[in-house]
């Protein structure tokens, strides 16, 4: 993968949304703040039966990267294209959606990139 371009310390969600701020520079001891650096998610895949699922997850966001992929066959459609991506360390809550019942971080898994 080529180099980012770009990387985000802080991520605002546009038409007056949450302002986000990365792991990276929530860990920095200088100053006393409150973590703002958690994130829900949502993830869509294809299965083996090639139907389509949205997995809502919750995490901590650790970075975010922009980038632009070569020009090379391998990435088909996405040859040339901008990405914004972001790595999350996601929490393992059993599946459960904090929107209808209450959830806990039982653990943290391995890290996932997703795009933004």
């Amino acid at each position: 993968l080529p180099t980012p371009l770009f990387y985000a310390g802080k991520l605002w969600v546009c038409g007056g949304g949450d302002s986000v701020q990365m792991t990276a520079v929530t860990s920095r001891a200088a100053t006393l703040q409150r973590k703002n650096c958690y994130v829900k998610y949502e993830v869509t895949f294809e299965n083996c039966k090639h139907s389509l699922i949205c997995v809502t997850g919750y995490g901590n966001l650790n970075k975010i990267f922009m980038l632009t992929l070569a020009s090379d066959a391998f990435f088909t459609s996405l040859c040339s294209k901008m990405l914004i991506l972001a790595l999350i360390t996601p929490w393992n809550t059993e599946g459960k959606d904090a929107t209808l019942e209450n959830t806990y971080l039982l653990s943290r898994c391995a890290p996932i990139i997703t795009d933004v």
